[in-house]
Order: structure tokens, then C-alpha cells, then sequence
């Protein structure tokens, strides 16, 4: 009687991360990580979902050709803070790569209603010709109020409202997107570039909002209603640029 040769069974198991965001490993010929804050840009591959308050499609699917990613929080927090509570890199969690902002914030009865966490930007960035702001957010616990993704411009920071998303640690990561063209808010004062009082739009020296020249961007995360004051835990990742 002949013996039978021994079977071997081969079982891989791939575990998505937190959220559902599996992270991709990076090989030959990924595009290099952006240093020093927002100065240099860097590209990743893939496809993305569509400009609107939050996006369609896989949220962690790498950032398309036609985006440029300006943060990608891959070794630090590039510059990023928030105005309330703390803000500090993390390689814990991460999208589509590791390596994101870890902000952590309290609302309280009475106090602040909202929470900018973002970085003024060297050289502006320009959100004219169809290009469109991203980033992307996943909250760890809490219930904060809606977010939204707010771009400051020229010298005296005049300021834009991209359209609010509610988002919830259930919701894992989501793309929030600040298309020009499809403002929330647009502030249409006039002021002198100089002194940044107020001034008659179109005279000589005045600045007015131009989305041409975004010299601050931040993630505006608003209180709920009502305010609880049960710590917000979340984290930011891939703020990119395009179309």
C-alpha cells in the first residue's frame, strides 16, 4: 500500500486597520513624503472621491495624479496645531499611509463653539482653476458638532466656509473638500492689505477675498448642541490640492 504525501494548507489573513483604511507598504517608486510643513509637495497614486462636503468612494484610496498632497504627516505634525486642547503626530493611525495630527479637545458650556486645528501656508496655495482643498478626518470618540474645512486668504487672513459634513467615530475616515466654486461662506469684506482695517473694495492698496492666494487652511470642528463636555479624540491626515 502506497502512503499518501502530507497536504499543506497555506492560510494568508490581511487585517484592515482601525476604520476600514488598509495601509498600502511603500516600494519602488512611490512618490517621495513632503518635508517642512507645506513648502513641498508630494504625490501618491490611486483615485479619489468627488468635491463636495465629504466624498463619495474608498477615503483611503491613494491621492489621484491630478492632487498634489501638501501634508501628508508621514514622520511629523509638519506645522499643523489646534486652538484648543492638544495636538501631537501620530504613527498609530493613518490615510492611506501611516502617520497622522492626533488632536484631543474638550467643549465646554459657554466657551469656544469651535475648534480650528490647521496652519497658515508658505507659499498660498491657489484654489483657482478648478482645483479643490482635501483632507482627510476620522474621529477616535466623542460626538463633536458638524466640521468643515476653512481656507484664509491674502494678508489679513479673509476668510471662506467650505460645506459642513457631520461625522461620527462610527463613520471611520472621511474626505472633507473645500471647492471655491461651491462655498458655504464667503466673507466679502474689503481692507487695507496693510493694516487690515476696513476699506472701500477696489481702492488702491485693498485686499478682498481671493482664492488665488490661501495663506491659512484649517478643520473647523464645531461644538455639538447641545455642548456636552465629554473629550473629542480625532485625527487628520492627507491635505492635498487639486483637481
Amino acid at each position: 500500500m502506497k502512503s499518501l504525501a502530507p497536504i499543506v494548507i497555506v492560510i494568508v489573513i490581511v487585517a484592515p486597520t482601525a476604520g476600514g483604511c488598509l495601509l498600502p507598504r511603500l516600494g519602488v517608486g512611490d512618490a517621495p513624503r513632503s518635508d517642512g510643513g507645506g513648502d513641498t509637495a508630494s504625490s501618491d497614486r490611486g483615485a479619489l472621491g468627488t468635491p463636495t462636503g465629504d466624498s463619495d468612494g474608498d477615503p483611503c484610496a491613494p491621492v489621484p495624479d491630478s492632487q498634489t498632497v501638501r501634508w501628508d504627516f508621514r514622520e511629523t505634525d509638519q506645522g499643523v496645531s489646534a486652538d484648543l486642547g492638544t495636538a501631537a503626530w501620530t504613527d498609530l493611525e493613518g490615510c492611506p499611509a501611516p502617520g497622522a495630527l492626533r488632536t484631543t479637545f474638550t467643549f465646554a458650556p459657554g466657551g469656544s463653539d469651535v475648534v480650528l486645528i490647521g496652519t497658515q501656508v508658505r507659499p498660498a496655495i491657489d484654489l483657482t482653476g478648478g482645483r479643490v482643498l482635501y483632507a482627510r478626518v476620522k474621529i477616535l470618540s466623542g460626538t463633536p458638532g458638524l466640521i468643515q474645512l476653512v481656507a484664509k486668504t491674502g494678508p489679513c487672513s479673509i476668510y471662506s466656509d467650505g460645506q459642513l459634513s457631520s461625522q461620527t467615530a462610527a463613520d471611520g475616515w472621511k474626505v472633507l473638500a473645500l471647492d471655491p466654486t461651491k462655498l458655504l461662506y464667503q466673507d466679502d469684506v474689503c481692507l487695507d492689505a496693510i493694516t487690515c482695517t476696513s476699506v472701500t473694495c477696489g481702492a488702491p492698496g485693498s485686499s478682498a477675498y481671493d482664492p488665488s492666494s490661501v495663506t491659512e487652511i484649517d478643520v473647523a470642528i464645531h461644538a455639538p448642541n447641545p455642548v456636552t463636555v465629554t473629550p473629542i479624540d480625532l485625527v487628520i491626515d492627507t491635505i492635498a490640492v487639486g483637481n
